[in-house]
């Protein structure tokens, strides 16, 4: 388990980009011994660059490579396809990746797959990560210290209600805060959810292949109930319901053969087409780039 990892600085919308390049430009701007450069280069100061590393790691952007920083498969892609992280898909990848990273970002990975409340107040939801935490370690962990990523996450995902208040070059609001997932009306918050038919099917094909690989470590065959209701799988991190996610998987299935859906005895069985999902990423970005030709 990690806390506070951030230094208190949620996600930028700016940062992403920054971060990802010159890590492929200079794959140790990042090391504590360059970190004045990095200061220079990217136009943030010291505690923001700590904080960059943490978010570029927890979304699986970066990896440590004994003595360098390099892209992952996916930062790579992105670089190229989605460099200013404007697609949809692309921001919802890395908030799924970012919901599955329990080791590194605790809260993240408890808000997104164990706390069920749609409303709820800042008291509440406090006591009950607190309360979480409690069952899961012996270590005594400062309440201030829980507070700042629950403070954090409510700040990446809470919708901004821009009137009165600067624009959005000088807020630097997290990318995530378009989505409304999380609002806060008079002392409550309300949690919204994202709408089934505004997640491209292929980026959610490509959340299927990422939790069969990682999480499930590849079986032959899936159940309905594994994909929707396991501990980070698609489902319970976009919080979809059964037949939300049985209409996701039907129309998966009837695209490029991304897996075989079926039922036998009794249950609905997915089975991957590896050789074919594989490439379900790429083949979001093909799509979007002709839908830009277009």
């Amino acid at each position: 388990m990690k806390f506070a990892g951030h230094q208190s600085f949620h996600l930028r919308d700016q940062w992403l980009y920054k971060g990802i390049y010159w890590t492929k430009k200079s794959p140790q701007i990042l090391f504590k011994k360059n970190t004045e450069i990095a200061m220079r280069e990217m136009g943030i100061g010291k505690n923001m660059i700590d904080s960059l590393i943490y978010w570029l790691k927890v979304s699986n952007l970066i990896k440590l490579n004994q003595t360098s920083f390099m892209l992952t498969k996916t930062a790579s892609q992105i670089l190229e396809k989605d460099s200013y992280f404007e697609l949809d898909g692309t921001l919802f990848l890395l908030h799924y990746f970012i919901a599955t990273n329990k080791e590194e970002a605790t809260a993240w990975h408890w808000f997104f797959n164990h706390f069920s409340a749609n409303e709820f107040e800042k008291e509440s939801l406090e006591n009950a990560f607190s309360t979480y935490i409690q069952l899961k370690t012996n270590k005594q962990i400062k309440e201030t210290t829980l507070n700042k990523d629950l403070n954090c996450l409510l700040r990446m995902y809470q919708s901004i209600d821009w009137k009165g208040r600067n624009n959005p070059e000088t807020e630097n609001p997290s990318p995530f805060t378009k989505y409304g997932w999380i609002e806060k009306k008079a002392e409550k918050f309300i949690r919204n959810k994202l709408n089934r038919n505004d997640l491209n099917i292929h980026i959610f094909s490509y959340l299927i292949y990422t939790f069969w690989k990682k999480e499930l470590a590849r079986p032959k065959s899936m159940k309905l109930e594994d994909v929707s209701l396991e501990e980070n799988s698609p489902g319970r991190i976009f919080d979809f319901s059964l037949e939300e996610m049985n209409d996701l998987i039907d129309s998966s299935s009837k695209t490029n053969s991304y897996l075989n859906y079926s039922r036998t005895g009794g249950y609905f069985i997915i089975q991957l087409n590896e050789k074919n999902i594989k490439k379900s990423l790429d083949n979001y970005y093909k799509e979007m780039n002709l839908n830009e030709l277009s």
